[in-house]
């Protein structure tokens, strides 16, 4: 059986004991209490560089289902199904850890709806939280959907809230951003001429051309990211304005 069809069994089985819809709506939230962590590649790939587009925002079933396999061979070790506290969500607690279905049956006893566990209701998602995994998703593509612009309609990022997401990426250990700026090419939405770059040894970020060649330089984060917000990003992402942002 391949990793989808298996996800896909387990967790219609999984929600029948909740007598959850599939036509419900999901919210992927990271292993609770623990720091991402480097693993092995194929985890660091998929916990690093996949999830992150996914996590603390609202999900249909299929895209759930898009959302948690990797490389068509693993999917989290374990994931824990609960109804939100004071909510219609639904939330899927994911293991930082990604196994194969022999190694996920091993360690849940084979049973039917591994690896999914049925958990009491015990995680918020509250209207911050989800504004919160929006911007994230809006700093990481650095494009704007119609979803996001309508929204962001009412109620636009303002500068700090999308300086506050730049340097969550780099207090997640990443060395650029936009993090995954290699596979953007011209053209592409979310491209940018120029990024950002932390030195771990000397302890400062520059902005960079993607030839290297250095634009500014800084140990002071509101310095690089004003600089970067205003320049490169035009106060924009997309289509979304951002406030407080001349």
């Amino acid at each position: 059986m391949i990793i989808e069809e298996f996800i896909k069994e387990r967790i219609i089985k999984a929600l029948a004991l909740l007598n959850i819809s599939e036509n419900s709506t999901f919210v992927l939230i990271p292993e609770l209490g623990v720091k991402m962590q480097s693993l092995s590649t194929m985890e660091d790939m998929a916990n690093w560089w996949s999830l992150p587009y996914w996590i603390n925002r609202e999900l249909t079933f299929n895209e759930v289902i898009d959302s948690i396999h990797f490389f068509d061979s693993i999917t989290p070790l374990w994931i824990k199904v609960s109804r939100i506290k004071n909510s219609e969500l639904i939330g899927l607690e994911l293991s930082q850890k990604l196994r194969k279905i022999h190694e996920i049956l091993k360690h849940h006893n084979d049973t039917e709806i591994a690896p999914f566990i049925i958990s009491n209701p015990y995680i918020d998602f509250n209207h911050a939280e989800k504004r919160n995994g929006l911007l994230n998703y809006l700093t990481l593509k650095l494009s704007s959907s119609s979803y996001l612009i309508n929204y962001f309609n009412d109620n636009p990022p303002t500068k700090e809230e999308i300086k506050k997401c730049i340097c969550n990426n780099f207090e997640n250990n990443y060395v650029f951003f936009p993090n995954n700026y290699s596979h953007r090419n011209l053209g592409d939405e979310g491209y940018t001429e120029n990024l950002i770059r932390y030195d771990y040894e000397e302890k400062y970020y520059e902005i960079i051309s993607r030839q290297d060649e250095v634009i500014m330089w800084s140990q002071n984060t509101n310095e690089i990211f004003d600089r970067y917000i205003s320049q490169e990003l035009k106060c924009k992402i997309g289509d979304i304005k951002l406030k407080n942002c001349p």
